[in-house]
C-alpha cells in the first residue's frame, strides 16, 4: 500500500538523519523533485532583487539547505507541475518575513499590508508607480497567474487563504508576553497561518478533501499542527534569541514562554519543548492507528492526505537540523554555492514569528513557478544585436534604446514584459549530457595548440565553453538520430528526457553556441561557427543517408564525411583561438588545420573500431552498438568494399533485417548472436587487421606532423603529444 500512498517522495535513511542531529520519531520524506524546490529559491531572490531591490536579496535566508530545499521536505507528495508554484510563494514569503522582522510594528503591519495586496486577485486599491507596494504587486502579479493557470479553482482558493488567513491577520495581535502555554498557542494558531497552510497542500497533491472528510480527520491533524510549532520554535530559538538580545526585534517562541513561566534555564527550556515535539508526534501516530482501525474502508485520498502531514513535522524538522536560515555555520558556504546573486546573511539574522518563517522553520508559506516562468531580465542579455553601423566589434545597442510607450492595448489580458522564459526546462537535458563522464579530450587540445598559438588565457576558455555546447548538442542529437540507448555507460538524454525536449535543448545550445561566438573578438568568429556547423550537418546528412537507404559508401566518400563532422569541429576550435590571438601563430596555419584534419579522420576510424573490438567500449555504449544502430562505420565499409560479393550480402541482408523500434521508440537490440556472425564475418576477411594497421599510420603521421610543428615553432608542445597518446593505438589488438 506504501506505493500507492507515497507516489512523489522517497525515504530518507533514519540513521543518516540521526547523524545530523535530528530526533524525530516520525518517517522523514522528501520531494524526488528537490531541483524544481531549488531553482525555484534561486529565482524568487532573483525576482525579488529585480522588482523590489532592497537589498533582502542578498540578505535573507530562504529554503535551502545541503539536506535538501524546505518545500521539498514540505509539500512531499505535490505534483511535480505543483511544487514550483508552492515554493514561489514560501519563498517569497521568507523574505518578506526576514524584511519585517526588522521593522517595528507599525511599519510590520504597513508592509504586510502592501504584501497582502501584492497576492490578492480582486484587490482594486491604487498604489502609486514606484512606490513598494507598486514593487511587490509586481512580484506577485505572475504568481497569481501560474497558480490559476495551473488550476484555477484549486489555485484561486489557496491564494484567497494565503492572503485572508494568514497576510490579513499575522501582525494585528499586538506583541505582549504570554503569561501561559494556553495562551500562547492561542496566538500561535492564527499568527503560524496553519488554515492557510494546508490548502496549499491539498493544491499541491491535486485534489481536495470534503468538510466531511476534514471533520472526520480533525482529531488526527491536531497533534499534527501542535507539532509543527512547536518544531519551528524549537530550531529557530538560537536565531531568534540572537536578533532580541542584538535588534530589539520581539520574540515570540514557545521556548521563551516555558524559560519565563517556569524560571528556568534555557537549556532546560529547551529539553522541555524537546519532548513536548516527541510527545505530540507520538499522539499523532497513536490516534492515525487508531483511526484506521476504526475506518478500515477510509479512501486512498484520506490516507495520503495523513501520512503527507505527518512528512510535514518530520521533513521540516530534519530539514532545520542543517538550514542555513538556523545555524550560521551552515550560512556563508551555502549562500556563495547556492545563490545565483551570491546571497550572504548577517550574523543576526532575523526572526521567524510569522507562517513564512514558521514554515520557513517549519513548514508554512510557498513559492511558485512565478519566475519559474520569467528569468531575471537583468542577468539576460539586454543588450543584444551588434551595432554594425560602425562596424566596430562589440559595440552594442540596447533594445530599450529610442523613445517607447506603452500601448493602451498591452494590458488586455495581462501585462506583457521582455523577460525571457525561465530556462529550467531547456537546461535540464543540457545539465544532464554535461554530468555525464568525460576525459576532457577537446579541453586539453585546445589549451594544447594554444602553446603555438597564445590566445588569452580568457578567449580559451570561452572557446572552451562554445566547442563544449556544439560537441554536447550532437552527441544528443547523434543517440536519437541513431536510436542510441546509451551515452557513456548511462542512459542517453532522449531517454530521460523524451525525444521532444532532448532535440530542443539540443537546438537550445546551437543557439548559444552562436551567442558565444558573437561575444569573441574576432569579428568572423559567427561565421566560422556557422560555416563548420552547415558542414557538419552535410555531413551528418550522408551519414543518415547510407544508413535508411542501406548503401554502402566508398572509403573516399567516408572520408569525406569524416573531415565534415568530425574534423569540422577541430577545424572549428583551431580557427577560434586562432582570431583570437593577437599575434601571429607561430607556424602557417595550414599546417594546423592540416593537423587537425589527420586528427578528425583518426578519432572517427578509431572510434568505429573500439565500438566492434572493445569490452570496456562496450560497457559504455552496449555490445557493437554501431550494429544495433545499422550503421555503415569504417569497419563495415572497408568489408563491403573488399570482400567478396557472397560474404558482402550477409552484412547487408542483416541490415536490412535490424530490428529498429522506429521514431520516438528505444530500437530493439540486434540479437547477439547476430552480432557475432558479422564480427566473424570481419574478422575471417582480415577487415580489423587492415583497420588496425590504418590507424596506426595515420597515429604515426600525427607524430611526424606535430614533431614537425615543434621545429618550426621552435617549442615542443608536450600537452598535445599527451593528447595524442591518449588515444593512441598501440594498446589496441
Amino acid at each position: 500500500m506504501e506505493d500507492q500512498i507515497f507516489i512523489q517522495s522517497r525515504l530518507i535513511d533514519p540513521d543518516e538523519a540521526r547523524k545530523n542531529g535530528a530526533f524525530t520519531t516520525l518517517p522523514i520524506r522528501i520531494h524526488k523533485r528537490n531541483d524544481i524546490a531549488d531553482e525555484t529559491a534561486r529565482r524568487v531572490l532573483r525576482d525579488w532583487g529585480h522588482h523590489v531591490g532592497d537589498g533582502m536579496e542578498k540578505k535573507a535566508l530562504t529554503s535551502f539547505s545541503h539536506l535538501g530545499n524546505l518545500n521539498a521536505f514540505t509539500y512531499t507528495e505535490a505534483l511535480p507541475e505543483r511544487l514550483g508554484v508552492l515554493s514561489y510563494l514560501l519563498d517569497l514569503g521568507l523574505i518578506h518575513d526576514d524584511a519585517t522582522e526588522g521593522m517595528g510594528l507599525e511599519d510590520a503591519i504597513a508592509e504586510h499590508h502592501d504584501f497582502e495586496r501584492s497576492l490578492d486577485v480582486e484587490a482594486t486599491e491604487e498604489v502609486a508607480q514606484g512606490s513598494r507596494a507598486d514593487k511587490l504587486k509586481k512580484l506577485g502579479a505572475q504568481i497569481l497567474l501560474e497558480a490559476v493557470q495551473i488550476d484555477r479553482e484549486m489555485g484561486m482558493h489557496m491564494l484567497e487563504m494565503y492572503q485572508k488567513e494568514w497576510l490579513a491577520i499575522v501582525e494585528k495581535n499586538d506583541d505582549k508576553e504570554f503569561d501561559d502555554l494556553e495562551a500562547y498557542y492561542a496566538y500561535r494558531k492564527c499568527n503560524f497561518g496553519m488554515r492557510a497552510f494546508w490548502p496549499m497542500v491539498e493544491y499541491g497533491m491535486g485534489y481536495r478533501l470534503t468538510a466531511k472528510q476534514h471533520e472526520l480527520i480533525k482529531d488526527v491533524m491536531e497533534p499534527i499542527e501542535e507539532a509543527l510549532m512547536l518544531t519551528n520554535d524549537y530550531w529557530s530559538w538560537d536565531r531568534e534569541y540572537e536578533d532580541w538580545k542584538t535588534n530589539g526585534n520581539r520574540l515570540v517562541n514557545v521556548v521563551d514562554v516555558v524559560r519565563r513561566t517556569r524560571s528556568i534555564p534555557t537549556d532546560a527550556a529547551r529539553d522541555i519543548v524537546k519532548q513536548m515535539i516527541i510527545e505530540t508526534e507520538q499522539t499523532y501516530v497513536k490516534r492515525k492507528t487508531a483511526f484506521y482501525k476504526e475506518h478500515p474502508d477510509v479512501s486512498m485520498e484520506v490516507r495520503r492526505w495523513i501520512e503527507a502531514a505527518g512528512c510535514v513535522v518530520s521533513g521540516s524538522h530534519y530539514w532545520a537540523t542543517s538550514a542555513p536560515r538556523h545555524h550560521v555555520r551552515f550560512r556563508e558556504s551555502f549562500a556563495q554555492e547556492n545563490s545565483p546573486l551570491n546571497v550572504t546573511s548577517d550574523s543576526s539574522s532575523p526572526g521567524a514569528s510569522s507562517v513564512t518563517s514558521a514554515l520557513s522553520d517549519a513548514c508554512s508559506s510557498n513559492t511558485s513557478f512565478a519566475t519559474l516562468v520569467y528569468e531575471n531580465p537583468e542577468a539576460r542579455d539586454v543588450q543584444v544585436a551588434t551595432n554594425t553601423e560602425n562596424g566596430k566589434r562589440g559595440q552594442k545597442r540596447n533594445i530599450e534604446d529610442g523613445s517607447r510607450q506603452d500601448s493602451p492595448s498591452k494590458k488586455v489580458h495581462t501585462e506583457l514584459g521582455w523577460e525571457m522564459p525561465n530556462d529550467m526546462a531547456v537546461q535540464s537535458p543540457c545539465h544532464y549530457i554535461r554530468s555525464l563522464p568525460s576525459k576532457g579530450g577537446r579541453s586539453m587540445l585546445i589549451n594544447a595548440l594554444n602553446v603555438w598559438i597564445q590566445a588569452p588565457k580568457k578567449s580559451v576558455k570561452a572557446v572552451e565553453e562554445l566547442i563544449r555546447l556544439l560537441h554536447n548538442a550532437s552527441l544528443i542529437l547523434d543517440d536519437i538520430e541513431d536510436d542510441s540507448p546509451l551515452r557513456r555507460g548511462r542512459a542517453a538524454t532522449h531517454l530521460v528526457f523524451g525525444h521532444s525536449q532532448a532535440i530542443n535543448s539540443a537546438n537550445f545550445m546551437f543557439v548559444q553556441a552562436v551567442q558565444h561566438a558573437r561575444k569573441l573578438s574576432n569579428p568572423t568568429a559567427v561565421d566560422i561557427v556557422l560555416y563548420e556547423l552547415e558542414r557538419l550537418h552535410l555531413g551528418q546528412s550522408w551519414d543518415l543517408f547510407w544508413k535508411h537507404n542501406l548503401l554502402s559508401p566508398k572509403e573516399e566518400e567516408y572520408m569525406k564525411m569524416v573531415d565534415s563532422k568530425t574534423g569540422g569541429v577541430f577545424r572549428m576550435l583551431l580557427q577560434l583561438i586562432v582570431g583570437e590571438s593577437a599575434q601571429e601563430p607561430k607556424c602557417d596555419v595550414e599546417r594546423l588545420i592540416r593537423l587537425m584534419a589527420l586528427l578528425g579522420r583518426f578519432f572517427q576510424v578509431r572510434d568505429d573500431y573500439v565500438n566492434l573490438k572493445s569490452d570496456t567500449y562496450a560497457e559504455q555504449k552496449g555490445f557493437c552498438e554501431d550494429l544495433d544502430e545499422g550503421k555503415f562505420s569504417y569497419p563495415i565499409v572497408h568489408f563491403l568494399q573488399h570482400a567478396p560479393e557472397m560474404l558482402r550480402a550477409h552484412v547487408i541482408s542483416i541490415f536490412r533485417q535490424r530490428p529498429s523500434g522506429g521514431t520516438g521508440r528505444e530500437t530493439t537490440p540486434m540479437a547477439r548472436e547476430v552480432k557475432q556472425h558479422v564480427l566473424d564475418l570481419l574478422e575471417s576477411e582480415g577487415t580489423f587487421e587492415a583497420v588496425l594497421k590504418l590507424l596506426r599510420q595515420m597515429e604515426a603521421e600525427i607524430i611526424a606532423e606535430i614533431g614537425q610543428l615543434e621545429e618550426i615553432t621552435g617549442e615542443s608542445n608536450p600537452m598535445l603529444r599527451l593528447v595524442i597518446e591518449g588515444i593512441s593505438v598501440r594498446g589496441l589488438a
